[in-house]
């Protein structure tokens, strides 16, 4: 006689060996919809390269049907976590917070190899962890370029090579004023985030920024002392120092009393909106609240009054490519291509993939170079025959990402933030 073991169901609101909650991984009804929208899949065609098999994965380990080993790791580390699957999903499933879980989880249970485990410490553990440390990796890898034979090393070390192709360029030298005057009539205080990676490459397009907003009537503050919103860490399966660096952040913007706090970064945005679900139930759910509520990803403020920005023409062909983190995380959608569409005789095309990921993906190009490369090669072939005179992305790992592939096919076409042409078109110069 056969004897079925009987497994206890997970409750709804419990937290399974997954990671995710069941009530979450019971939401997927395997229907395939979100196939037709993941990179991943559309690229191998493996269903374990999709978010139902990813979500297929999850169910089995949590109902005890398959272990928490290095493959399960593998599969939620394949996944770009761009949430392309969300946005066309019926059933509502929340796979962005889904596969984090499931990351934090096999950090916890798995051991990952050294090479990983070394790169990681580097980036996440020592570079994040402050201002002055990610200036320090910055000066590594300026040195590291100047070694001779740094190009070997590079292309026999997993993820330098790619480091070096995406941070290749200087680091921006732009000045931030503290503080930047609004254009009458004052609309509010706006706090601008300056972030980890923006504060070192894209200090112009913080510029641009901070006089795009006073234009808009806001008095602009930049706070010298705040550092990284902890993005990267969350992703990645490092929630407590995602929160340890969100805590920072929260105490040191609400101290200026902002009316909005504003960022220029698609992918920060994503998680700086979700502070008051990732900080829920911690002593810092009150303030993490008040801080969402406040949080504006640039495209939104400037559209809600585009009329006070006085847009003067510029004649050029301008790409946009669509950050995923703003048009499937925020559900933003053609934000971009609208705030572009205020400049006179501005030609604005996008691609026809211009809302897929580009393969960057915080520090996905950095761990999964191939697939990356794959992506990125992809959107350029797709890009090429528009024949634009820059190309555009709201988000810093998009423009860097696209920067390298541009850099290596020889094109003379600059890769930069929005935001810059925006403030080139201000009347006041």
């Amino acid at each position: 006689m056969d004897h079925q073991v009987l497994r206890p169901t997970p409750a709804p609101h419990q937290k399974t060996a997954a990671g995710p909650i069941f009530d979450d991984i019971r939401r997927c009804v395997a229907c395939g919809i979100c196939l037709t929208a993941c990179p991943t899949y559309q690229v191998t065609l493996e269903e374990w390269q999709s978010p139902r098999g990813r979500i297929a994965a999850m169910r089995a380990v949590a109902e005890g049907l398959a272990p928490l080993n290095h493959r399960f790791a593998a599969f939620m580390y394949d996944c770009l976590a761009c949430r392309a699957c969300e946005a066309v999903c019926p059933s509502g499933v929340p796979f962005g917070r889904m596969v984090e879980a499931a990351r934090a989880e096999a950090e916890r249970a798995v051991r990952r190899p050294p090479t990983v485990r070394l790169g990681r410490w580097l980036l996440l553990n020592w570079a994040l962890r402050s201002r002055r440390s990610f200036g320090r990796f910055v000066r590594l890898l300026e040195l590291f370029k100047k070694l001779p034979g740094w190009e070997f090393l590079a292309g026999i070390v997993p993820g330098l090579g790619a480091a070096t192709a995406m941070f290749g360029d200087g680091t921006d030298g732009a000045v931030l004023p503290e503080r930047l005057g609004a254009r009458p009539p004052a609309a509010g205080r706006a706090v601008l985030l300056t972030g980890c990676v923006m504060a070192f490459w894209f200090r112009s397009a913080h510029l641009a920024t901070a006089r795009t907003l006073a234009a808009a009537g806001y008095e602009v503050v930049i706070p010298g002392d705040q550092w990284c919103c902890g993005a990267l860490h969350f992703h990645n399966g490092q929630p407590g120092a995602g929160r340890k660096l969100a805590a920072d952040l929260i105490g040191r913007v609400l101290s200026y009393g902002p009316d909005v706090i504003v960022t220029n970064s698609a992918g920060c945005g994503s998680v700086l909106k979700e502070y008051p679900e990732l900080l829920a139930g911690t002593p810092l759910a009150e303030a993490a609240a008040d801080f969402g509520r406040r949080v504006r990803d640039l495209h939104e403020v400037l559209l809600a009054d585009p009329r006070r920005l006085g847009l003067r023409p510029i004649r050029r062909r301008v790409a946009v490519e669509n950050p995923c983190h703003l048009v499937h995380a925020q559900r933003l959608a053609g934000v971009t291509r609208r705030l572009l569409g205020l400049v006179p005789e501005l030609e604005v095309v996008e691609p026809p993939d211009a809302n897929r990921c580009c393969g960057a993906a915080g520090i996905y190009g950095l761990e999964r170079p191939e697939m990356s490369a794959r992506l990125l090669n992809e959107k350029l072939d797709r890009l090429e025959p528009l024949g634009p005179d820059e190309v555009v992305a709201a988000n810093p790992g998009c423009i860097l990402q696209l920067r390298a592939g541009v850099r290596a096919r020889g094109w003379a076409i600059p890769v930069r933030h929005p935001i810059e042409l925006i403030a080139e078109a201000l009347s006041d110069g």
